[in-house]
C-alpha cells in the first residue's frame, strides 16, 4: 500500500485547473491517510472523508464540463469512470459513518482506490482526454486570433 501519494511531473495534464485540482486531492488524500493511521479523532477522520467527496465531485464537474464544451469523444466511458469513484467514495464514507469498520481499516482498504487507482487514471485516462482539449483550446485560440486580426481587435491603440 502506498500510503502517502506524491504529485510528480509525470501527472502533470497541462491543463493549469486539472492539474491544480489533482495536486489539491493529493494534499487531501494524504492529511486522510495521515489522520488515521495516528489513530486521530473519529470527527477528524469524518471532516475529511466529507471533504473529500465533495472535492471529487467538484473535480469531475470541473473535467466533465471540459469534455462537454469540447465535445470530447470519450466523454460516456471517462463519465462512467468518475461515477463509479464516486460511488466507491461514497461505499467509503458510508462505511466510516456507519461503523462498520474499525477506522483504519476503512481508509486502508480503500488506500489501494484513492492513491493507486486514482494515479493510474490519470496517467492513463485524463492524460488522453487532456491531449484532446488541448488540441482543441488551441483550435479556439487560433480561431480567435484569426477573427480579432481580421476585424482589427486586440490592437494596442
Amino acid at each position: 500500500m502506498a500510503f502517502e501519494s506524491k504529485w510528480t511531473e509525470d501527472l502533470k495534464t497541462n491543463i493549469g485547473i486539472i492539474d491544480e485540482q489533482h495536486k489539491v486531492y493529493f494534499k487531501m488524500i494524504n492529511e486522510l491517510l495521515a489522520s488515521s493511521l495516528k489513530g486521530e479523532a473519529r470527527s477528524v477522520i469524518g471532516k475529511s472523508i466529507k471533504i473529500l467527496s465533495e472535492y471529487v465531485i467538484t473535480h469531475f464537474s470541473t473535467e466533465e464540463r471540459m469534455m462537454t464544451k469540447y465535445h470530447y469523444p470519450k466523454y460516456d466511458s471517462h463519465r462512467t469512470v468518475h461515477r463509479h469513484f464516486r460511488q466507491e467514495v461514497e461505499r467509503m464514507a458510508l462505511l466510516f459513518r456507519d461503523n462498520l469498520d474499525p477506522t483504519k481499516n476503512v481508509i486502508l482498504k480503500y488506500d489501494y482506490l484513492l492513491v493507486t487507482w486514482f494515479t493510474n487514471h490519470i496517467k492513463e485516462v485524463d492524460k488522453k482526454m487532456s491531449k484532446f482539449l488541448l488540441e482543441k483550446m488551441e483550435e479556439e485560440k487560433s480561431f480567435t486570433s484569426r477573427i480579432k486580426k481580421f476585424f482589427g481587435l486586440g490592437k494596442k491603440r
